[in-house]
């Protein structure tokens, strides 16, 4: 791949694999199932979107060598953001 390429993996993708896709070199991610099933309630999708939060939170700040990159206001800043109803998390 060109140098620069940015990758977002789509299928397949639970919070538990956010960490290692990102140790991989993943950029960011396409959720789909993971995060909304038809018939589920606004509350099981905003539990689903936390998660995603918390696993994107928890190494957004490393590289993939696991070295933290960036100063204490980065790391403190969120990373993610998602939108249900009219609210972020």
């Amino acid at each position: 791949m060109p140098r620069g390429t940015q990758l977002f993996p789509v299928s397949g993708i639970t919070p538990e694999r956010v960490a290692p896709y990102r140790r991989a070199g993943a950029d960011g991610f396409g959720i789909g199932g993971a995060l909304y099933k038809p018939g589920v309630a606004a509350e099981g999708v905003e539990r689903a979107a936390k998660a995603f939060v918390a696993a994107w939170g928890e190494i957004a700040q490393y590289g993939a060598a696991g070295a933290w990159q960036g100063s204490a206001c980065e790391r403190d800043a969120p990373r993610v953001r998602v939108r249900s109803a009219g609210q972020s998390y």
